[in-house]
């Protein structure tokens, strides 16, 4: 899939990460220089980490030639079953991994394996076979003069599909890591055609103060998108368009929705979308099943529905229970950031004596609000809008939140 994508794509352009450039001819004959290292015999299954997403997007894309497994490893390397044995200088580790013992691994072969994002637990790994990667979607052509940014991690599967659609449609395409800031651009920079990222990079690059990127379309994904961020994003870049992209590291990418809205359309629940994913509400929880498939599996996404949307709240493990009532995190952070002097907000449970837990908020002020007078408004509007025990009884002021490996604020 990615080595053909390669071979097919013209060769005008370039793949950059705003450090180092190359043209798509010199990266292919790099691509082909790994393919020839990694060819030896007995080994079949390689283990990826990196600090160049250049080197590493080559390594993915020779292994994928040579049909062999790739497994992009955590930060965490305790997660991967062991034998980091390394690969000269390629910004990779070998796994030894016979046979019997890649099956017990849970490892198929001439596979990517990748590693969910963590936000809420432990990361588990999941197999993807080469060819399956683009399952749901439909890749695009290419589109000459077109400048592309991808600010998800190449570990991740929103990056790897990132990297598919570059790859294919894109003349110059550009790598960032989540957790940096976009440079600040010269007057002559180009206008960048698609940007996508998570919200919570976004939300981070809102606040700098050199931020001048000229974008036309934006796609976020990895977390809930509500509201108040899309008109801020219009508002603030003047896009020309927004795209909420659903997709899971177990089930691959499910739908899109580009009207602007928070959510997606209630008309989708019981039916089969043009992909053939079929959307179905369970209690307060989001269920698909898969195109070829039979049976629906629970995401672990809670969802609402507001008049003819159907909006997200959060993840099931994200609920806080207060006296035995359940608090939605995602509502409370909802709140917070619809108010004016708040950057940004991260609100999770904290055990208590009394209560089991209590609401704690973590808040980036916009420059210049006075933190007392912020503490001040939000007693006043949970008073007045919310329920009791929805009220954060802790708040403390941050200058920035930890970050996920692939983006997302850890909670």
């Amino acid at each position: 899939m990615l080595y053909s994508l390669l071979q097919n794509r013209k060769s005008t352009g370039s793949v950059s990460n705003f450090r180092q450039e190359l043209s798509w001819e010199e990266f292919a004959r790099q691509t082909d220089r790994f393919a020839t290292f990694l060819d030896q015999p007995g080994w079949n299954s390689f283990g990826l980490t990196f600090e160049c997403e250049l080197a590493a997007l080559a390594c993915c894309i020779a292994l994928n030639k040579l049909r062999k497994t790739c497994l992009f490893v955590p930060s965490d390397h305790s997660l991967v079953t062991p034998c980091d044995v390394q690969v000269h200088a390629l910004p990779s580790f070998r796994l030894e991994i016979e046979e019997n013992e890649n099956k017990k691994a849970g490892y198929e072969t001439d596979a990517l394996v990748l590693y969910s994002s963590g936000t809420t637990g432990t990361p588990v790994a999941k197999n993807r076979l080469w060819a399956t990667l683009t399952d749901n979607n439909h890749v695009p052509g290419f589109q000459p003069d077109t400048h592309w940014i991808s600010a998800y991690p190449l570990d991740a599967f929103a990056g790897i599909q990132a990297a598919i659609y570059g790859l294919a449609a894109a003349e110059h395409l550009y790598f960032i890591p989540p957790n940096q800031y976009l440079p600040s651009f010269k007057a002559d920079a180009p206008v960048f055609d698609l940007v996508m990222a998570t919200p919570t990079f976004w939300r981070r690059n809102l606040l700098h103060p050199d931020l001048n990127i000229r974008v036309r379309s934006l796609s976020l994904g990895g977390e809930t998108v509500p509201q108040v961020l899309i008109d801020l994003l219009k508002e603030r870049l003047k896009v020309e368009k927004i795209t909420h992209i659903y997709a899971t590291t177990e089930l691959g990418s499910l739908f899109s929705v580009s009207d602007e809205r928070e959510g997606f359309p209630k008309s989708w629940l019981g039916n089969r979308l043009s992909n053939g994913t079929q959307l179905e509400a369970i209690g307060e929880e989001l269920w698909v099943t898969v195109s070829g498939t039979q049976e629906a599996q629970n995401t672990g996404d809670l969802i609402e529905i507001r008049g003819d949307r159907v909006c997200f709240t959060g993840r099931k493990e994200s609920i806080i229970n207060v006296g035995g009532r359940k608090v939605s995190a995602h509502r409370v952070e909802t709140a917070l950031l619809s108010m004016d002097a708040i950057a940004d907000a991260r609100v999770q449970g904290a055990r208590n004596p009394i209560m089991g837990q209590i609401v704690v908020a973590d808040i980036i002020p916009r420059k210049g609000a006075d933190e007392s007078q912020i503490r001040a408004d939000i007693i006043t509007r949970f008073k007045k809008h919310h329920r009791p025990e929805e009220r954060p009884m802790r708040i403390r002021f941050v200058e920035e939140f930890e970050l996920t490996r692939t983006g997302k604020k850890k909670i």
